[in-house]
């Protein structure tokens, strides 16, 4: 038969053991810990927006082991969790985000884009029209000190933003430069447009045909290419403006 334990020292013993549990998960130091007050947790308060009445507080500290969260709370308690070889990083005025799975992210392309004239129209950059685009562009190759017959890129243009209110066509970007294949990735990312020397580059005439997927706009009434590509019909600039990424263009583009 087993001896009755009392209610109340049922209670006591289990606050002990709990109290002994909680220290011994404090006893192991964590591998890094975050001190800040920019912590981001994005939890839950099921609460409408703006009532913060009786809201938790975000911490102001946080501790990982093996590469997970095991703690965190008020940074006076933080000191529980640091031992001799623990990481200790002080967040100052940079905020600590959950991870976020981007699952169609451009990062390899963003790092391209450093070499890149900036033709967008503003807030972020300066174009409003033709000439400006144009002058945007020489002055990008004079910067640049690109050699006549290399390629020049520029990306981000917008033609519902433009005063023209279209898209730009071969002469208009001969306009820039007629001694540079010269191309221009739309804001879009699905289409491209090239003066006649990158047009010449790839071998795109009045006897192209579209490509599967694509589809290359021509002149009023006949089959002339007039500089816009669409979808697979940019692939090949692609490949002729041999656009390629390098460790160093990431780690450029990481920094920035």
């Amino acid at each position: 038969m087993q001896p009755i334990v009392p209610a109340r020292s049922r209670t006591v013993a289990f606050g002990l053991s709990a109290l002994l549990f909680a220290a011994g998960a404090w006893a192991a130091p964590a591998d890094t810990v975050f001190i800040g007050d920019n912590i981001v947790t994005l939890r839950e308060t099921g609460k409408a927006a703006g009532d913060r009445a009786g809201e938790q507080e975000e911490p102001t500290a946080l501790a990982i082991n093996d590469d997970r969260i095991v703690w965190m709370g008020p940074s006076l308690e933080a000191k529980a969790w640091i031992g001799t070889e623990t990481e200790v990083i002080d967040l100052k005025n940079n905020a600590l985000l959950p991870g976020f799975i981007d699952a169609h992210g451009h990062l390899l392309f963003s790092a391209s884009t450093l070499d890149f004239a900036n033709v967008s129209s503003p807030p972020v950059g300066e174009v409003t029209n033709f000439k400006s685009l144009q002058q945007t562009l020489r002055r990008h190759i004079k910067e640049k000190q690109i050699p006549k017959g290399e390629w020049v890129i520029g990306f981000s243009y917008d033609d519902s933003l433009l005063r023209e209110n279209r898209h730009p066509e071969k002469e208009d970007l001969d306009a820039a430069s007629s001694e540079h294949p010269v191309v221009l990735l739309h804001v879009s990312g699905h289409l491209f447009a090239a003066n006649n020397l990158a047009l010449s580059r790839v071998g795109y005439t009045a006897a192209s045909a579209d490509p599967e997927g694509g589809h290359i706009r021509r002149k009023p009434g006949s089959r002339e290419p007039n500089g816009v590509l669409e979808e697979t019909a940019t692939m090949p600039l692609w490949g002729a403006a041999q656009l390629k990424w390098s460790a160093d263009l990431i780690e450029r583009t990481l920094a920035r």
